[in-house]
């Protein structure tokens, strides 16, 4: 479990330097029986080698990407005890880990635990908004939504409204 998790938060590494998108329930993405989710006006959804769900990613800007990353694993303890396990494995993952934030969320759909973290990958400070919930049974969904620090402001009504138009089906 600790091993995904880190390494969700490290792939979702690629980050921005700039926003404009709201999201696009046009071209809304669906995973068939596990969940549905309108992307960011104009991201990209890519596939990547090793990684069940695809992601959505911004065009580069300035050599990197803003992304939104999509996990799940097999927990059978409570939400907060898998939250509690990986807040403790994730300054392992890095150097300059820092947890700006942790609070219960809901949206329209689904509720759970949001962590704003901080740290450091491939030379650029990240900002990193973790959605944590239940998905079905044993099974915990993590939405990792990336962007670079300085820029992270501009992307947060981004990441609420793709949260808001989450479904689980």
């Amino acid at each position: 479990m600790k091993r995904a998790f880190a390494a969700l938060i490290c792939f979702a590494a690629i980050a921005s330097f700039g926003a404009s998108a709201t999201v696009d329930c046009a071209k809304r993405y669906t995973e068939e029986g596990v969940f549905s989710v309108c992307p960011p006006t104009g991201w990209e959804l890519r596939s990547i080698m090793g990684v069940k769900y695809k992601l959505f990613i911004e065009a580069e800007k300035d050599g990197a990407s803003a992304n939104i990353n999509f996990i799940e694993e097999s927990f059978d303890g409570s939400l907060k005890d898998y939250v509690d396990l990986n807040l403790k494995a994730l300054p392992n993952a890095f150097d300059d880990f820092k947890l700006i934030k942790r609070e219960k969320f809901s949206s329209k759909n689904v509720k759970g635990e949001r962590l704003v973290i901080e740290n450091t990958q491939f030379g650029l400070a990240l900002r990193q908004t973790l959605y944590i919930f239940e998905l079905k049974g044993s099974t915990k969904m993590v939405i990792a939504c990336t962007a670079t620090a300085p820029r992270s402001a501009a992307y947060v009504s981004i990441f609420e409204d793709m949260i808001n138009s989450f479904q689980k089906l």
